[in-house]
C-alpha cells in the first residue's frame, strides 16, 4: 500500500515567505507510518502546475499502488485548495482523508463533504495507520485520536523533503531558516485560540535530546537557522537551558527564533538565562500581545498585564535578540478606547526598545469551536456551516463585515496604517514611494486621524493592482 501525503497551498502565508515552510505535520505522519506502508509527500506550494505533477506522480508509480491521499487542512484559504485536490484525486479512484486543525475542530461538518471519506479528529501519527487498514472496507468514518505521548512519536527525517527547498527568509532574516517543533499545545486559556479545543490546554514535549540531534544533523547539512513553531516553547525553563547549553557545547553557529512566548514566562527569565539564550544564538522572540486594552485582555484570558508587557519589553532591550509583537483589532465588544489603548501600547513598546517590531494590527477573525466564537452569537453572527461556506467566507475576507465591528472601514484603515509599524516591511515594487508615506501613516495612527483619508482609496487600488506585503 502507498499513501500520498498532501500539503495544499495556504494562501497569504505562502506570499510572505521567500520559500515555503517545511510541511511538518506530514513529515511526522511519514516518520510514524509502518515500514510496510510507503508514502510520498506532495507539496502543492512547490508546483507550478499541480494537476500535471500529480498525474505524473500517479502514472509513474510502477505498481499503481496509491490507494489514498491524506490532506492536512487549516481553517483558512487553504480549504479551497484542499477541496480542489480532493475532487481531482477522488476522480482518480483514491480515498480521501482530511486531517489538521479544520478537520479536528469540525469533524462532523467535514465528513459530510462528498469528496472526503475519512476524517482524523486530533493528532494523526497513530490514527493514519489505523485508517489505512479500513480503506475499501468502510467509508465516511471519523477517527477520534487521543492526545499522544510525544516521547513515543518518531521525529521526522528532513532528508525526505530536500531541506534546502524549505529554507526561507521571513521578514528579511539574516539566516535562511527551517521550521522545527519540540513540543505541542499550550496550557493557557486564551478564548480566541484553537489550542484549547484542539489540545485541551495541554502542553506536551518531545525528548529534548532527540530534538538536539535533529538540529545537529541539519546543521551538518548546512542549515543555520531554526524557527521553533511550538505553541509555547518556554513552559519548561530547565528543558530550554538543556537545548541552549547543547548548542553552545557543540559550537553550533546558529540563529534561533521562537514563536508564541507568554509574557508571564518571559517575565520570569533572569539575566543569567537571557545571557545564555543570547550566547546560544537566539535572534527573535515572538509574543502574541494581541491588545493593549486591559479590559479586552481579561475577555481574551490573556496572561500578562500591560505593566508586565512593558517591563518585559524594557528588560529585553538589553540583549541582542529582537522582539516581535503581534496585535489584532476588531474583537467583539472592542471600543474606540480599546483600539486607542492598543495603538498607544505599540508606540510605547517601540519607543522603549529599538529592537521591538510590531506586526500590523490584523483584523480579528473568530476560529471555530473557540470560546470567543460563542460570544459572537450574541451579535447575530452565523458561523459558516460547510466547507463551501468557509471557502466563500475566506475568498471575501477583505470585504466581510462582522456585526460587532462598529466601523469596518475605520478598522481597515487602521490595519493599513499599522503596516508601517513594521521596521523591516518591504513593499513590492513601490518601496521608495511608500517609504515616504511612513511618517504620515504613523502620525495618522497615533492620533487616529483617519476620518478624512483620501489616500486610503489609492492604497486599496495599489493593493489590488500591485500587491504589497512581507517578503
Amino acid at each position: 500500500m502507498k499513501v500520498l501525503l498532501i500539503q495544499p497551498k495556504i494562501g497569504l502565508l505562502d506570499d510572505i515567505r521567500s520559500s515555503p515552510e517545511a510541511p511538518l505535520s506530514l513529515m511526522y505522519l511519514q516518520a510514524n507510518l509502518p515500514k510496510s506502508i510507503r508514502s510520498e509527500i506532495f507539496d502543492q506550494r512547490l508546483s507550478s502546475n499541480w494537476k500535471r505533477d500529480l498525474n505524473l506522480l500517479l502514472n509513474h508509480d510502477p505498481e499503481n499502488d496509491y490507494s489514498c491521499a491524506a490532506i492536512t487542512v487549516m481553517t483558512s484559504h487553504q480549504l479551497h485548495h484542499a477541496k480542489e485536490i480532493s475532487i481531482f484525486l477522488k476522480k482518480k479512484g483514491l480515498s480521501i482523508i482530511w486531517g489538521g486543525p479544520h478537520a479536528t475542530l469540525l469533524p462532523q461538518q467535514t465528513i459530510k463533504e462528498p469528496y472526503v471519506d475519512y476524517v482524523v479528529e486530533g493528532e494523526g501519527e497513530e490514527a493514519l495507520p489505523e485508517i489505512l487498514q479500513m480503506i475499501g472496507k468502510r467509508r465516511k468514518l471519523i477517527y477520534c485520536s487521543k492526545l499522544l505521548d510525544l516521547k513515543k512519536i518518531k521525529l521526522p527525517d528532513y532528508n525526505y523533503i530536500r531541506p534546502y527547498v524549505y529554507k526561507h527568509r521571513v521578514f528579511d532574516r539574516t539566516y535562511p531558516t527551517i521550521n522545527i517543533q519540540s513540543s505541542r499545545g499550550c496550557p493557557n486559556e486564551c478564548t480566541y485560540c484553537y489550542n484549547k479545543p484542539a489540545n485541551k490546554s495541554c502542553w506536551r514535549a518531545f525528548d529534548i535530546t532527540r530534538v538536539e540531534k535533529t538540529i545537529k544533523k541539519l546543521y551538518i547539512h548546512g542549515i543555520r537557522g531554526f524557527f521553533f513553531v511550538d505553541d509555547n516553547f518556554f513552559i519548561d525553563i530547565e528543558r530550554s537551558k538543556h537545548l541552549f547549553n547543547f548548542i553552545i557545547k557543540e559550537e553550533l553557529k546558529v540563529g534561533l527564533f521562537f514563536q508564541g512566548i507568554c509574557i508571564t514566562d518571559a517575565d520570569k527569565m533572569d539575566h543569567e538565562f537571557l545571557r545564555l539564550m543570547e550566547h546560544a544564538g537566539v535572534r527573535e522572540l515572538w509574543f502574541g500581545i494581541e491588545t493593549g486594552s486591559e479590559r479586552l485582555r481579561k475577555l481574551l484570558k490573556k496572561k500578562g498585564t500591560i505593566k508586565e508587557i512593558t517591563r518585559v519589553n524594557r528588560k529585553l532591550a538589553e540583549y541582542k535578540f529582537s522582539v516581535q509583537c503581534n496585535f489584532m483589532s476588531g474583537f467583539p465588544t472592542e471600543t474606540v478606547t480599546d483600539t486607542k489603548d492598543t495603538i498607544n501600547l505599540i508606540f510605547r513598546l517601540m519607543h522603549d526598545n529599538p529592537k521591538t517590531a510590531c506586526r500590523p494590527m490584523t483584523p480579528f477573525v473568530p476560529y471555530p469551536c473557540t470560546e470567543i466564537m460563542e460570544l459572537t452569537a450574541d451579535y447575530g453572527y452565523r458561523e459558516p456551516q460547510s466547507v463551501d461556506e468557509y471557502i466563500g467566507f475566506f475568498s471575501n475576507i477583505g470585504k466581510h463585515r462582522f456585526p460587532w465591528v462598529i466601523s469596518p472601514t475605520k478598522q481597515d484603515k487602521i490595519h493599513l496604517l499599522s503596516m508601517f509599524f513594521t521596521k523591516d516591511l518591504q513593499y513590492t515594487g513601490l518601496s521608495p514611494i511608500l517609504k515616504i508615506y511612513e511618517p504620515i501613516a504613523r502620525f495618522r495612527l497615533k492620533n487616529q486621524y483617519v476620518s478624512f483619508m483620501p489616500e486610503y482609496y489609492l492604497f486599496n487600488l495599489i493593493r489590488q493592482i500591485f500587491g504589497f506585503g512581507f517578503k
